[in-house]
């Protein structure tokens, strides 16, 4: 929680201001019941209407003051949680953005959208009680025992009887709803992640009439954060009736003990009057204390889950200015690969290289680390042992941002960013020309739909694209990375949705036409036949390497794989 405190350090002048003008509400909250009591005791007592009315003018007066106090302290902690709010948010952004994928995998979507929201309003409303109540009722706490002892010391046993119960009361409620908190918030992360990936897969659901199944599964998620959610809502439930309980009993003492006095003259029935005012704001303000700390046990949940965020170890880079030469072979040495917490190797013993201008295909079964293989390149994962090199510099000295730079992806799973057509085209290289847009989506051979739109590259793109059909989206991605003039191109079994005639056009294009390094990985054949060279991967090793005849003459592996696609007359033509 302390980490988060120095977010308000730029607004400073607003956390002083924000106590002060408390301070003033307080202040003339412990004068009011005095002038109660003076207007009872002396002006109707003693039958004197204009005292009367003038300590009740007066009354007005400050309470108006007060009053102004209260908004005063109500804005000015309000500005200072929601910029201190705004710039925590803004940070854990840039942070997610500077994590490794090690990172982000064992976080989790659901869970960084919570933090940066939920966990983030959390803090911004702790803040805000901090300013205020954190104020408020310690201050009035303290003046109203003072002043209910200047009124009397007798009467003031009561409270002393009180506070240790109440004080009770605090401390078992924040033993047993502090855990909870915790856990109500891992339970808002499930809640978030099983509704995202039900949005993002609408179409898949909906395709497979699964919405049932899907309803299903939200509705267990959900009454697992409601029961908890409830469980902690029970204890709080409690808490209120057991503090108004105490503050009756201590009221009827008051009055019947104070009673006793003013028959033995001993006070007055002004002063009992404002005794119980004041016992009244003291043991409200001893509630408040309790229900802040609860508050502050869920606020402490959500501070911790964000500093978690905010002291991950960033992607490690390399701060220099040398500018490097990367137009050279791609040289995998020895390299293995395990994801972090896992000790099995995803990839073993890897050698190869990667001449440039070459187009390579990385071929090979779900899971025998082809994706996984090319995502070092771009330092997306670090190696585990060994080392890449590209045109002769180990890449873990080049800094990521030169290094991606030069290395465009196009994936399988397609995403495009709500605006234009022409913005997503150009998102790798945001100077690139309209000229330069056009050219790389009629390589993708997107540019004819493109035309026909009302807008054309002006046309706005939905939320996901999804005013797109998937070859359209797909294509648009392949020209989004032929825009970027890298040097090293990426497809990610990129062409999945496209029919075979147009992903011939497609890659017959690009080779025409661009000099650049390509690499494709995929599982169908076809995609692969006219690649410089083949490698087959079989449970992250490479098991042979080839142009495609090589192949169908050395790897009985790749021969299977053909059969499997073309049969045996297609490995008879070939």
């Amino acid at each position: 929680m302390r980490k988060l405190m120095k977010y308000l350090k730029p607004y400073w002048v607003f956390v002083v201001l924000a106590p002060a003008l408390m301070m003033l509400e307080v202040a003339i909250d412990l004068f009011q019941p005095r002038l109660l009591e003076e207007i009872i005791d002396v002006g109707i007592k003693q039958g004197n209407l204009d005292m009367v009315v003038n300590t009740g003018l007066k009354m007005l007066l400050i309470t108006f003051i007060g009053a102004l106090g209260g908004i005063g302290c109500s804005v000015t902690s309000s500005i200072a949680a929601q910029n201190a709010g705004a710039d925590i948010r803004r940070n854990l952004f840039s942070k997610v953005q500077h994590l490794s994928f090690g990172s982000l995998d064992r976080f989790g979507t659901g869970s960084l959208i919570t933090r940066l929201t939920d966990d983030v309003v959390q803090f911004q409303h702790f803040i805000m009680l901090m300013l205020r109540m954190f104020v408020r009722a310690p201050l009035l706490f303290l003046g109203s025992v003072i002043m209910a002892f200047s009124i009397s010391w007798r009467l003031s046993l009561i409270i002393i009887a009180i506070i240790p119960l109440i004080v009770m009361i605090i401390y078992f409620s924040m033993k047993k709803v502090l855990p909870l908190f915790t856990r109500v918030q891992k339970e808002v992360d499930k809640v978030n992640a099983v509704v995202r990936d039900n949005v993002s897969g609408i179409r898949v659901v909906k395709s497979f009439a699964s919405s049932r199944q899907e309803s299903a599964k939200f509705a267990k998620t959900n009454d697992e954060y409601m029961k908890l959610s409830m469980k902690s809502a029970r204890i709080l439930v409690v808490i209120m009736p057991l503090f108004s309980l105490i503050l009756n009993f201590g009221i009827v003492a008051v009055i019947w003990i104070g009673g006793i006095q003013v028959e033995a003259g001993g006070l007055q029935t002004g002063q009992i009057m404002a005794f119980v005012n004041y016992l009244t704001r003291m043991l409200m303000s001893i509630m408040m204390i309790g229900m802040m700390l609860i508050f502050v046990s869920r606020a402490q949940a959500s501070a911790r889950r964000i500093s978690e965020v905010l002291e991950t170890p960033e992607e490690e880079d390399v701060e220099t200015t040398e500018k490097f030469d990367l137009n050279g072979p791609i040289v995998f040495q020895s390299v293995n690969f395990s994801y972090e917490g896992n000790e099995r190797k995803v990839l073993r013993d890897i050698n190869l290289t990667i001449n440039p201008g070459e187009t390579v295909a990385f071929l090979g079964d779900t899971g025998s680390g082809k994706s996984t293989l090319v995502n070092l390149i771009p330092r997306l994962y670090e190696v585990t042992s060994g080392r890449i090199m590209l045109n002769g510099i180990d890449i873990t000295k080049i800094p990521r941002r030169e290094l991606r730079k030069e290395i465009a992806f196009v994936f399988q799973e397609t995403i495009l960013f709500s605006g234009k057509i022409s913005d997503n085209i150009a998102y790798g290289n945001p100077n690139a020309s309209l000229e330069d847009i056009q050219q790389a989506a009629d390589m993708a051979r997107v540019g004819d739909f493109i035309s026909t739109l009302p807008e054309g590259y002006d046309t706005n793109l939905s939320q996901m694209a999804t005013n797109l059909s998937g070859g359209q989206r797909q294509r648009v991605a392949i020209a989004r990375a032929l825009a970027s003039r890298a040097r090293i191109i990426v497809f990610d079994d990129s062409t999945s949705a496209l029919d075979a005639q147009t992903e011939v056009a497609v890659m017959k294009a690009i080779n025409d036409r661009l000099k650049c390094t390509k690499i494709i990985i995929t599982q169908k054949i076809s995609s692969v036949v006219n690649c410089d060279r083949i490698y087959l991967l079989e449970t992250g090793r490479i098991v042979a390497s080839g142009t495609h005849g090589e192949l169908m003459k050395t790897s009985d592996l790749y021969r299977e794989i053909y059969r499997s696609q073309f049969g045996e007359v297609g490995e008879e033509s070939a």
